[in-house]
């Protein structure tokens, strides 16, 4: 019974710092980061024909293999062609940047 007691102890406090360790706030993207996106964004046609200025606001990770993972946009309309532009797309960047989750504010323009 004491063992019993001593592991779930044990497991809890795994599970609790485990859960710690992933809740990261979104970090602002820097201009480094910025610039990499913003060309993988710029040198699609995707955007062309667009009716008015929008903003959105992309959500994102970067993983262990200096990919892009979008994890959510503010705009439906858009979400899937950013995911499509984005996603899985690899960067060069440094190990500071790997597992964080950035902010990328995106304006449209017509």
């Amino acid at each position: 019974m004491k063992t019993l007691k001593s592991f779930l102890v044990v497991a809890l406090f795994s599970v609790s710092f485990l859960t710690a360790s992933f809740a990261t706030e979104p970090v602002k993207t820097n201009a480094e980061l910025q610039a990499q996106l913003s060309s993988l964004i710029l040198d699609s046609d995707a955007f062309e024909k667009i009716d008015s200025e929008k903003s959105i606001i992309v959500k994102l990770m970067i993983m262990p293999t200096s990919e892009v993972l979008v994890i959510s946009t503010n705009d439906a309309e858009y979400d899937a062609t950013l995911k499509t532009l984005l996603n899985y797309k690899k960067l060069d960047v440094s190990d500071d940047f790997i597992g964080k989750t950035f902010v990328l504010p995106v304006r449209l323009e017509k």
